[in-house]
């Protein structure tokens, strides 16, 4: 009987992980999570891959937190038992990074770290964030405007119609080009200090999304500059009067008070001289010319010499 030799066949079975793309500002922070999990008695690692296929260990779960590696210790940070964050991004980072379960690949992150351009803006102006998108012949599903991860707007590309998150609603708009020829240019008046972040543009398909050009807007917002007062009149002198006033009010208090008095001395003077002549000349008058004898006797015609007599 023949021998029936039966080539040995060799099956490999490639296990395919997910990968999706994760754009990252200089700087900034990346945010890597998955919806698996592992067995029991195995645990959860983030590991980055290397250009010579080795590989880095980032961070391990144990215990439920995430544990850094020397090159990571200050800057992993613990959000759950699914999701860690990466902060401080460099350019050292980019690269693909991978889920594992006890060595086992679950699912896998692409970083992409980009420099976000600054765009400044007054708080109450208007600003426009521009971006565009040239492959817009591709089966696109929507296009999604985020600021730090909240929602700005979505735009569905099959029905044009808009869905707003609620701090923007009225105040953010889609370029009106965005299907003509991919300029999804996004457009916010009004804007408040708390508008201030990063803006980024996702362009999302079905199965994965990628990112407007550029990729993300570092949109700074500050203070409204104070409108001029307008000139006011000059403070009110607090010098006193001037000297002119000064000069002729001097000079009238001073009639007032030295006219009467030099009057006054004159008139005495004129008193004290015509009381001195007396009626015999230059001679001193006596007790009975002024009459201040002892005796008191009737006033005679010679003795009215002694008083002033108005003329």
């Amino acid at each position: 009987m023949a021998r029936l030799l039966l080539p040995s066949v060799f099956v490999i079975v490639l296990k395919v992980i997910h990968i999706v793309g994760l754009h990252v500002p200089l700087g900034g922070s990346a945010n890597f999570s998955t919806d698996k999990t592992c067995s029991a008695g195995e645990s959860l690692a983030l590991i980055r891959l290397l250009k010579d296929d080795s590989y880095r260990d980032v961070a391990k779960l144990l215990n439920g937190d995430w544990m850094p590696e020397e090159k990571y210790r200050h800057r992993i940070e613990n959000h759950s038992a699914t999701h860690v964050v990466l902060t401080d991004v460099n350019f050292g980072d980019d690269g693909l990074y991978e889920f594992t379960c006890a060595g086992s690949r679950v699912d896998g992150i692409r970083l992409q770290v980009f420099v976000c351009p600054q765009v400044p803006v007054p708080a109450g102006g208007t600003v426009e964030l521009s971006a565009h998108f040239r492959d817009i012949a591709k089966p696109i599903r929507s296009v999604r405007w985020e600021r730090d991860g909240e929602l700005v707007l979505e735009l569905d590309w099959s029905t044009g119609k808009i869905r707003y998150g609620a701090r923007f609603q009225g105040r953010a708009s889609l370029s009106p080009d965005w299907k003509s020829n991919g300029d999804l240019t996004l457009s916010l008046k009004r804007v408040r200090l708390e508008d201030a972040g990063i803006y980024i543009c996702k362009v999302l398909f079905e199965d994965h999304d990628e990112r407007g050009d550029p990729a993300a807007l570092n949109l700074t917002v500050t203070e409204p500059s104070p409108s001029p007062n307008p000139t006011a009149p000059p403070p009110e002198s607090d010098q006193g009067l001037p000297l002119w006033a000064f000069i002729c009010i001097t000079g009238a208090a001073t009639s007032v008070i030295v006219g009467p008095s030099a009057f006054y001395l004159g008139w005495l003077k004129c008193c004290r001289s015509r009381f001195s002549r007396g009626p015999r000349g230059g001679e001193a008058p006596t007790d009975v010319e002024t009459g201040l004898s002892t005796e008191i006797k009737p006033l005679s015609p010679e003795t009215n010499g002694g008083h002033c007599v108005s003329a």
